[in-house]
This record gives C-alpha cells, sequence and structure tokens, in this order.
C-alpha cells in the first residue's frame, strides 16, 4: 500500500483544507516529516491510519476528537486518501461525527459519520462496516497491527528495549496480542481458587451435618457423638455411629408403641362408663326441665285461646271494608279521566301564552324590518352612482406619479450635476498644484542641465592651449577659457538624468491630470444637457440658464420664464410636494369610490333578504292568530269536562280515592291476618302441650331401674390415663425425630463425602495445572504461559533485528534473551542483554550509551515490523514512518550509521518518512514535508521535493 495523495480539512492542527500530493515523493527512498513541536507532523500518519480504518494511530484519541478546535463552524472535517497497492488505485474518505453550523437559520447541528470508498472497478461502497471489512481484507492487516508496521514510534521502542521482563511482558501482550494466553493463565488460577474455596465450603458442610447428629442425654453414646462433633472420628466411623443410633432408638421407639396401646385401651373403657354416667345425669336434668316448659305452655294456652275468641269476633266487619274499597276502586278510571283533562287545560293554557308570546314578538318584528327595509333602499338608491368617477381618478393618479417620477428623475439628475462640478473642481485643483510642481521642476532641470554644460566647457578648457584646435569650435587661439565652477564640480550625468527624469514624471503628470478635468468637464456639459431634455419635457414653457450671474434673489423681473439652477430645484421641491399631495388625496377618493361599489354590492343582497324576512314574519302573524284562536276554544271545552266530572266523584283526585281504598283494604285484610294467626298460635300451643307429656313419659321409663355411678371418681382416673398417654406420645415422638434426623444427616454426610473425594483429586490436578502455567512451581524457571508464548515472537524478533543492529554498529553489537534466571524466584523469560563481539563480552542492555541505545531500539522497531508482516502473510505495506529518536546520535558516526540503515530499509519499492527536528537530515535528506504553524495554533504543511 503507497498513498498517492491525501486531504485533510478541519483536522486536528489543520485549521483549513490541506492537501499534500504524496506521490510527487517517489516509489523508495527517505523522506523527512519536520517543523515546529505540536505542529501537526504525526497527525499526517493519524490522517493516513484515520482514512484507512476509521480511527487514528494513537490508543488515546477518539475519531470525535479529531475535528480542528481551528476550523470555522461552517468547514467541514474530512479526510480524503487516494493510494495504490498491488498496482490498482483506490481512494477512500472519510468524515468523523462532528458539529457544524447549520446552512439555515442559527446553531448547529451534528452531522454523523460517514465513508465513500471507491474501488478500481468503479464500484463505491459507503457502509462503514462493509468498508472496515474489505480494506482489512485489501491489506491483509488490521488497525493495530498496520500501526506496528508502519509506524515505528523510537520512544516506544526505547522503552520496550530497556524493559524488564514483567513490563515487557504487557508490552508484547498489546503487539503480539498474546492476552488470550495471559486470560488462560488467569483463567486456571481462578478455577483453582472456586475449587479451592468450594473444597473449604463442602468440608464446613460436613462438620455442620455431624453437628446435627443427636442422640439422648443418658445413652452411653452420647460421648462419642461429642467425639464426632469435635472432629475426632473419620467419616466412616461417623456413618457407622449413625447407624448404631439409628437402630438402637427404632428398637426403643417399638417397645413405647406396645405400652402406649396398652394403656390407650383403658383410656377407652373408662370413656365408656363416663359416657354412661354423664347421659342419665343429663336425663335427669332433661325431665325436671320438660315439666316446668309443660306448666309454662299451659299457661300460652289459656291467653292464645282468649286472642283467639276476639280475633274471631272481629272477622264480621270484613265484607263491609271490602265493599267500601270495590267501590272507590271502579271510580278510579273517572278520576284518572279527571287527571288527564286537568293537563290538558294546563298544556293548552301554556301553549296559548307560548303563542300569545310569539305572535307579539313577529308583529314587533315586522314593524322594525319595514323600518330597515326602507333603510336600505334609500341607501341604495344614493349609492347608485357609486363608481363613475373612479376611472377618471384613476387616470389623474396615473397622470401625476408619472409627472411625479420625472421630476424626481430631475432633482436625481441636478444632484449628479452637482457632484460632478465637485469632482471638476478636486480635479482642477489637483491639475493647478500637478502644473506648479511640474514648472518648478522643468526649471530646476533647466539649470542642472545649464551648469552641466557649462562644467563640460571647463573640462574641455582646462587641456585646451594656445595653438591647440577647439573639439568644439575648431578655433586654435582661446582669448577667454571657461572656468570649472567649485559648486557644479559634484555635479554628474546620472544626476542630471534623475533630474530630467522627475521632470518628465512631473509633466505626464500634469498632463494625465489636465485630460482628467477635461473628461470630467464634458460630464459636466452632458448632465447639463440631460437637465435641460428633462426639464423641458416637464416645463415646456420654462428655460433653464446655468450662469452664475443670473439674479439669483428671487426678482425674475426682465427675464420672462428664464429660472437658474437653483431656482428649478426649489420649484421641483414644491411641485412633488403638491403633486405628491394631491395623489395622496385620489388615493382616498378611490378608496372611498371602492367602498360605496362594495356596499351597493352587498345591498344588493342585503334588500332582498330583508324583503322575504319581512315577509316570513307576516305570514307567522296570521298563522299565530289561527292557532291561538283554535287554542281558546279547546281550553273553554276541556274546562267544562273537568268541572262536569269533578262534581260527580267523592274525593279531590285518584290519589286521595286510593289512599282511602288503600286503608279498607288494609283493615280488612288485617282482621283476616289476626284470626289466622291466633288460630295457628293456639293450635301450635296445644301441640306443644301434648309433646312434652310424651317427652315426660319417655324419661320417667328410662330412668326407672337405673345404677348410681361416681362420675368424679371416674373423671380422676381418666384424667391420670391421660397424662401417662401424653408423656408416652412425646417421647416417641422425640425417638422418631432423633431417627428422621440421624437418617438426613447419614444421608447428606455420605454424598458430600462422596463430593470432596472427587473435588479433592480435581483440585490436585487443576493445581498443579494453574501453578506451572503461571511459572510458580518450585524449583523451575519462573515463566508464564503466555511469557513463554512470547519468548517465540521475541526470538524471531530478535534474530530480524540483528540483521540491521550489526549493520549500524559496524559488527559490534548483537541483541540476545537471557534464556537463564539467576534467581528461581522471579519471574523470567523475556530478559534482554546485549553481545558485544569486540570483547566478547555479554552485558545488560541498559549498559549501551544514548546512541547505542537508539540504534538497538531502532532495530527492535524494523524488526517487529518485519515480524508483524510475515506473521501476516503475504501483506505489501510500502510506506513507513519512523518517529523522533535521532537527536540522540552523534553526528559524525551513529547518525549515518542509523541514516545508511533505514536507506536499506527503502531498497526495492519502500518509501520511509522519518519525523524528527534533527537539522542534519534536513541537510541530507532533499525529500521533505514541512509543517509549519502560526501564532494561533493553526498549522500549514508544505512538500518540497
Amino acid at each position: 500500500m503507497r498513498p498517492l495523495n491525501l486531504t485533510m480539512s478541519a483536522f486536528g492542527p489543520y485549521a483549513g483544507e490541506q492537501k499534500l500530493p504524496l506521490e510527487k515523493l517517489g516509489d523508495n527512498g527517505l523522506y523527512l516529516i519536520t517543523g515546529d513541536t505540536g505542529a501537526g507532523k504525526t497527525t499526517i500518519f493519524d490522517a493516513i491510519c484515520y482514512a484507512l480504518y476509521d480511527a487514528p494511530s494513537g490508543v488515546n484519541r477518539d475519531s470525535k476528537m479529531l475535528r480542528s478546535t481551528y476550523a470555522a463552524t461552517d468547514t467541514e472535517t474530512f479526510v480524503e486518501l487516494v493510494f495504490e497497492h498491488r498496482g490498482e488505485e483506490y481512494k477512500i474518505k472519510r468524515w468523523p461525527e462532528q458539529e457544524r453550523a447549520k446552512k439555515r437559520g442559527e446553531g448547529t447541528k451534528i452531522d454523523s459519520a460517514k465513508v465513500e470508498y471507491l474501488r478500481p472497478d468503479g464500484v463505491v461502497i459507503s457502509d462503514r462496516k462493509v468498508v472496515a471489512e474489505q480494506i482489512k481484507n485489501l491489506l491483509g492487516v488490521d488497525r493495530s497491527q498496520f500501526t506496528q508496521i508502519s509506524m515505528l514510534a523510537q520512544g516506544d521502542f526505547l522503552k520496550l528495549l530497556l524493559a524488564s521482563t514483567d513490563d515487557r511482558r504487557k508490552i508484547f501482550s498489546e503487539l503480539f496480542h498474546t492476552a488470550k494466553y495471559g486470560e488462560l493463565q488467569a483463567a486456571l488460577q481462578k478455577e483453582t481458587a472456586e475449587i479451592r474455596r468450594t473444597r473449604d465450603d463442602m468440608k464446613k458442610s460436613i462438620d455442620q451435618y455431624v453437628s446435627g447428629i443427636v442422640c439422648h442425654e443418658d445413652d452411653v453414646l452420647s460421648i462419642k457423638v461429642d467425639k464426632a462433633k469435635a472432629g475426632g472420628l473419620l467419616t466412616a466411623d461417623i456413618v457407622e455411629l449413625i447407624d448404631t443410633l439409628i437402630e438402637n432408638d427404632t428398637e426403643a421407639a417399638d417397645v413405647h408403641e406396645k405400652k402406649y396401646n396398652e394403656i390407650d385401651n383403658q383410656k377407652e373403657e373408662l370413656d365408656k362408663l363416663i359416657g354412661k354416667a354423664q347421659e342419665l345425669d343429663r336425663s335427669k336434668k332433661e325431665l325436671d326441665k320438660t315439666k316446668i316448659s309443660l306448666e309454662q305452655a299451659k299457661d300460652k294456652k289459656q291467653h292464645a285461646e282468649e286472642e283467639f275468641k276476639a280475633a274471631k269476633s272481629a272477622l264480621g266487619d270484613v265484607e263491609g271494608l271490602q265493599k267500601q274499597a270495590a267501590v272507590i276502586e271502579a271510580e278510579l278510571p273517572k278520576y284518572d279521566r279527571l287527571n288527564e283533562l286537568k293537563l290538558q287545560v294546563s298544556d293548552t293554557e301554556m301553549k296559548l301564552r307560548q303563542n300569545e308570546i310569539k305572535l307579539e314578538k313577529n308583529k314587533t318584528d315586522i314593524t322594525v324590518r319595514q323600518t330597515e327595509l326602507e333603510r336600505l333602499k334609500a341607501e341604495n338608491e344614493k349609492l347608485m352612482s357609486a363608481g363613475e368617477k373612479r376611472a377618471e381618478l384613476e387616470t389623474d393618479k396615473g397622470r401625476l406619479s408619472l409627472n411625479v417620477e420625472d421630476m424626481k428623475d430631475l432633482q436625481n439628475k441636478i444632484s449628479d450635476l452637482h457632484k460632478r462640478e465637485q469632482l471638476v473642481e478636486t480635479s482642477r485643483k489637483k491639475y493647478l498644484k500637478l502644473s506648479a510642481e511640474y514648472d518648478e521642476r522643468r526649471k530646476a532641470y533647466e539649470a542642472m542641465d545649464k551648469a552641466y554644460r557649462d562644467e563640460q566647457a571647463g573640462i574641455l578648457a582646462s587641456n585646451l592651449k594656445d595653438g591647440d584646435e577647439c573639439p568644439v569650435c575648431g578655433s586654435t587661439k582661446h582669448p577667454k577659457l571657461a572656468v570649472i565652477s567649485d559648486m557644479n564640480k559634484e555635479l554628474t550625468k546620472e544626476k542630471l538624468d534623475l533630474a530630467k527624469k522627475i521632470s518628465d514624471d512631473a509633466h505626464n503628470a500634469a498632463s494625465e491630470s489636465s485630460t482628467d478635468v477635461n473628461v470630467k468637464m464634458s460630464r459636466v456639459d452632458e448632465a447639463k444637457n440631460n437637465i435641460i431634455c428633462q426639464a423641458a419635457k416637464i416645463y415646456p414653457e420654462i428655460e433653464i440658464v446655468f450662469d452664475d450671474n443670473v439674479d439669483d434673489t428671487g426678482n425674475n423681473a426682465g427675464r420672462g420664464n428664464v429660472l437658474n439652477i437653483v431656482e428649478i430645484t426649489e420649484k421641483l421641491t414644491a411641485d412633488i410636494k403638491e403633486k405628491s399631495q394631491r395623489i395622496s388625496e385620489i388615493n382616498e377618493e378611490i378608496v372611498s369610490e371602492k367602498r360605496k361599489i362594495a356596499r351597493r354590492d352587498e345591498l344588493a343582497d342585503l334588500i332582498p333578504e330583508a324583503e322575504k324576512k319581512l315577509v316570513d314574519s307576516q305570514s307567522k302573524v296570521t298563522e299565530l292568530d289561527k292557532e291561538c284562536a283554535s287554542l281558546k276554544t279547546k281550553l273553554n271545552s276541556d274546562k267544562e269536562q273537568c268541572d262536569e266530572l269533578a262534581d260527580g266523584l267523592k274525593y279531590a283526585n285518584r290519589k286521595e280515592a286510593a289512599a282511602q281504598m288503600e286503608i279498607f283494604a288494609r283493615r280488612a285484610n288485617k282482621l283476616q291476618d289476626d284470626y289466622g294467626r291466633t288460630e295457628k298460635t293456639y293450635n301450635d300451643i296445644d301441640k306443644v302441650i301434648s309433646a312434652y307429656m310424651a317427652q315426660i313419659e319417655t324419661l320417667e321409663k328410662s330412668l326407672q331401674g337405673a345404677p348410681e355411678i361416681e362420675l368424679e371418681k371416674l373423671t380422676a382416673e381418666r384424667g391420670e390415663v391421660q397424662q401417662r398417654l401424653n408423656s408416652m406420645r412425646k417421647e416417641i415422638e422425640n425417638i422418631k425425630h432423633r431417627i428422621a434426623t440421624n437418617k438426613t444427616q447419614k444421608v447428606n454426610i455420605t454424598k458430600r463425602s462422596d463430593e470432596l473425594s472427587k473435588l479433592d483429586e480435581r483440585f490436585r490436578w487443576m493445581s498443579a495445572l494453574s501453578d506451572t502455567a503461571s511459572g510458580k512451581v518450585s524449583s523451575k524457571d519462573k515463566i508464564q504461559f503466555e511469557t513463554y508464548v512470547q519468548m517465540t515472537y521475541f526470538d524471531r524478533m530478535i534474530k530480524r533485528a540483528n540483521k540491521r543492529f550489526l549493520k549500524m554498529s559496524d559488527g559490534q553489537y548483537e541483541l540476545e534473551r537471557v534464556r537463564v534466571s539467576d534467581n528461581k524466584q522471579s519471574q523470567v523469560g523475556l530478559d534482554l542483554c546485549v553481545i558485544d563481539h569486540y570483547n566478547g563480552s555479554r552485558r545488560n542492555v541498559k549498559t549501551l550509551s544514548g546512541g547505542e541505545s537508539f540504534m538497538a531500539s531502532l532495530s527492535l522497531a524494523l524488526g517487529l515490523s518485519d515480524e508483524v508482516q510475515a506473521s501476516a502473510g503475504g501483506i505489501q505495506i510500502d510506506t513507513m514512518f519512523v518517529d523522533e529518536g535521532f537527536g540522540s546520535l552523534d553526528t559524525e558516526k551513529t547518525l549515518p550509521q542509523a541514516y545508511n540503515a533505514l536507506t536499506s530499509v527503502t531498497e526495492g519499492n519502500k518509501l520511509v518518512g522519518i519525523i524528527s527536528h534533527v537539522s542534519e537530515l534536513k541537510e541530507k535528506i532533499e525529500k521533505q514535508i514541512v509543517v509549519k504553524k502560526d501564532h494561533t495554533g493553526r498549522s500549514e504543511a508544505e512538500l518540497h521535493v
């Protein structure tokens, strides 16, 4: 993969759009990325990484943090990368989630992250997940592998070079993705600890079940039980003890059951005797009670007989009461008819009142509507001529509006004339000034020219002698030779030429200013002609003059209709005001005409509607008159029927008649009910007396010859037997509870013991496995499982690194992993030493100098890059970045060696970018990306090839 073009917009410190045509860097070789600290050198790699993998190279930066804080709110943040891979060109453009100003309205909005990926076949993909998968498949590496291959962060690898095994294991866990092996170690440790906790819990559970074993306090085995609870017996002995306890309690329970049954039989015999004694006692008490009840019943019978005779005597009044109720019941329909007639009268009276009210209201409505109709017709008559003046008014308004527009146009032309005259005056003053300057400089030049010629003559004369031919006039006699003036000795041809140039420039400036004055004066004349034409259109009878000498005091006598520019301006102002006022008046008149027309159209609908309402009211009055007459006739007829019907009835209304009928019926029913009730009461008492007498006879027969039984003595004896039974039952329950409890404890102890045996076996081999994986086996090197895997990667990485380290150090140094630990108690496996081939020694890498450490860490970085590419298999990354670290190298030896080593990396088709401040590299490397930061913090990058 080789980047061809990179575009960053509002990305990191780059506030605007930054384009980098990286294809100009060529196919191989070194190039330098240099610039101010914090300007954004590493951001270039971040942008490439973000474009490819939707995330920057660092782990501490989120995609949402990529937007430049210096960018304008309407500037879009994006990165576009065009790159070549295996001879084909690809383009990818990404936008992170960002907050930007709304295109319409105020405020901001959140734009979601998006991507556009253009493949060589022309297909465009915008699904982020699909693009991520295709980029990974295309390049053959994920983001983490890409950054390991392409970005060699020198500071990170210096830490790796000097780290301990423990620290180096943490670093390799990320570099080689071996965390899963560490997770396996942790899982084994966790599983072992969990088994240990389960074993301990199970032992506690068994102890708890043992503590639950029960036996009688007087049992000889209680001593052995206490020993078991104290942990003094093996599990098998405890189980055997429980079996013995259960067997003994089972035999004891059988013995107690037999004794209990014998005592229970004694209790049953006593219960029978007590039952018989209680029965005889109840019979005696029942006999005495029955005799008393018999005497009471005889007294009640005498009272009931008296009530029965009285009710039988009153039974003769029932027939008369029933007849009176029947008469009233027969007249009830008449009461209903009377009530119906009264309701009709009330209803008719109410309807009559309502109709009379409606009649009065409609008569009032007729009067009001007649008045309204007349008013509307009168108003309509006045509006018949509405709209006739509107067309004339519209015409006048249009004519006046055009006239005002022409006047305003003339005002504008006059205003434009004044402005042009001012420009002419300004240009004229400028011309006079430049003309004066030209005269002054021309005179200065002419004086200097004369002096210069005089000086030249003096120089010629200084060498002439009588007899010598004059080079100017050819004379051989020189009666008066020119003399060189002391003032003109410093005058040169250059100074004279400069004075001539100044004079010519002044002349040109004055000429240009004169031309400008003439042009502006012609524009003034043009403006005056326009004013005259426009004024003739508006005021054909008036002549306009522009002569300032014309009387402008307002005295027009002797001038006829001639006005100067001031007077015509004043007249325009007055006329515009007057005509504008008239236009406003016309507008009001037009609005008034429109209102009249609208009202006339409205009246055309209102008048027929009012006429219809008047006719409706008149019809309603006629109809109501008829209904009132009909209702009055019906009302009189109903009242006569009510009077006739009421005269023939005893009660005022049906309710009163029905109430009286109910009184008669209730009296008759009560007399009949009293007779039936007293008769039944008398007969019931007679039957009760007979029953009491029969019961007394039966009880007396049952008591004849019955033996005497001592109930108290039997009851006391039964109480003693019951106490013995209760005590025996409690003892049996205690024995059965002990049996059940001990059986349960035996089952639980046996079950937990079997489980504990299995856990012990699992714990033995799991503990051994965990200790092996964690490097905790005694008398062995402390190498963890993850470290062991990392050692393989580390060895391959060191082998690849040494190819470059030997070259950079002129064959002196070679890195080697320490394979034997000096201390069996500490973690080992990833310690690093350096072989010095000059003296054949091995020593700690921390003994290397600053420059040597740089070369070693750079070699490790290149070795890791080679290893990741080899592990990924078949990938092709043609671009690499090396970040910082060159400042620690001496310029005479180690810096050239590092430079040569990196140059060797570029052999073939590989391009390496060095991110550095070192000035010597700026001189060595011609191809550069220079990043600059201004005082506001914004950055820009330039490509120098």
